[in-house]
Formats: structure tokens, C-alpha cells, sequence
């Protein structure tokens, strides 16, 4: 999906557009397993909202900061220029709103906290230390080590630093992930301490799976399950095994 993202936002910033609100309620994805089309919105109330946002937010004066939706939405995937000197702010901004996105969508968290709180913390700019999971997880340390090098990228501080939306769309180009169609079950089965391993079920069909495939940390009965099948004996074997709530 964050390659789509990195795709999208090239796209736009080939013809010059500069969206200056990226977050995930302007993206949409559609609602299968596979996320197949994604598709990001609001370019024109985007460029319409640009007074709110300067007037928004005025690091001169913290108070000043508005309770407007738009500002504390965006705030969160918001560079520091963005904060600082909003009029001078222009396309590496988009690739800052693209390194946070990336680091919620793999980590579950914001990368600098939310609402006012994040205001000091994001003109500081010190990135918070990478997923616990990446470490704990080895099979997946390959991808994830690259993902982290693209979250490091686009939150530099000096937007100058920032890779274009072009070079991220090659670092994303270089990743090796599965475009395996994925399919949406359940944990049906699992044992855990002796083996760590159980069954998932999707369409009627039986999946083994194994906790290093599982993303995160227990895996429950019931637990509602998104995963790629592959052939194996005597099951297919998913991986990996996401879970959605």
C-alpha cells in the first residue's frame, strides 16, 4: 500500500501539485483483503485550507494554535516546516507526511504523539526508537530494516535531506514484498509453548501457520486473521498472518 502511496504522491508532484495535507482520512483503500485500489483524496481541499493552516498554526505564539479539525488531523504527519514556516513549506513536506504514515501503518503508533503534544516533539524531530517487533520477529528483519531506512529518510528534519517522491518510489521498488493474494479467516487452533504453531481458516479451508509468522504477539481463538496462502504439506502454509483487531 505505501508503495501505491509513494506512486500517487509522485505522480502529483510531477505536474507541481503539492497536497500539504497528507494523512490517513484523505486516503482511501478498498475494502478487500488485498487493499487493491488505493487512492489518495482531497487535493483541492487541500489547497483551499492552506490559509486555515497558516493561520492555524503560529509557532510564535503556542496559543494560537486553533482547534480546527483540519490543523489537529494533519498535525500528526505535519513536518516541522509545515509548523514553523507553513508559507515556505512545498513538496518534501508530502514525503514527511509519508515517512509518519509508514511509521503508524507498520508500528500501530504515531511516530511523534498527537494533538498539541506533538508540536515540540516533531520540530525536534528525534525519531522514536524502532517497533519492538521488527526485533522480535527475525524472519521478517529483512523488509522491515529496509521499511525503517524509509521512515529515517523521509523524517529528516532539514526537508533538503528528504529523498524526492520519485527516489522513494525506487527505494520502495527495491523492497521485497509479496503481492500474494491475501485472504481474510480466523485462528481456529493453536498451541502455544509447545510448538507455537495452530491452524487458521478462511473459506473452509484449513491453514497452518507458525507464531514467527503471526504479526504480533499471541495469536487467540477466534482471533480474526488477514494472510497469504502458500503450498505446503499436508496444509498450505500462511504467511504472514496480520491480525485486524
Amino acid at each position: 500500500m505505501f508503495h501505491l502511496l509513494a506512486k500517487g504522491v509522485a505522480a502529483s508532484h510531477h505536474v507541481g501539485v503539492f497536497h500539504r495535507d497528507l494523512k490517513p482520512s484523505n486516503i482511501i483503500v478498498s475494502p478487500d483483503p488485498n487493499l487493491e485500489t488505493v487512492k489518495i483524496t482531497d487535493f483541492g481541499i487541500a489547497k483551499m485550507t492552506e490559509h486555515e493552516m497558516v493561520e492555524g498554526v503560529d509557532m510564535k505564539d503556542h496559543s494560537s494554535v486553533t482547534g480546527s479539525q483540519t490543523v489537529l488531523g494533519a498535525l500528526p504527519y505535519m513536518a516541522p516546516e509545515m509548523i514553523l514556516t507553513q508559507k515556505q513549506a512545498t513538496l518534501p513536506a508530502d514525503i514527511w507526511a509519508l515517512g509518519a504514515i509508514l511509521y503508524h501503518l507498520v508500528s500501530g503508533t504515531l511516530p511523534f504523539g498527537s494533538g498539541l503534544a506533538a508540536i515540540p516533539t516533531i520540530l525536534q524531530a528525534d525519531l522514536p526508537a524502532s517497533p519492538d517487533l521488527f526485533i522480535r520477529k527475525p524472519q521478517f528483519s529483512p523488509l522491515t530494516t529496509e521499511l525503517w531506512s524509509i521512515v529515517q529518510a523521509c523524517l529528516q528534519k532539514k526537508a533538503t535531506q528528504r529523498p524526492t517522491a520519485d527516489d522513494l518510489v525506487a527505494m520502495c521498488s527495491k523492497l521485497c514484498y509479496s503481492d500474494a493474494k491475501r485472504l481474510e479467516g480466523s485462528v481456529v487452533r493453536y498451541r502455544h509453548g509447545t510448538g507455537n504453531w495452530g491452524f487458521l481458516e478462511a473459506d473452509g479451508k484449513s491453514v497452518f501457520f507458525h507464531l514467527d509468522s503471526y504479526y504480533g504477539d499471541t495469536p487467540t481463538f477466534g482471533q480474526a486473521v488477514s494472510f497469504a496462502s502458500f503450498e505446503g504439506q499436508p496444509e498450505p502454509r500462511a504467511f504472514p498472518v496480520l491480525p485486524l483487531r
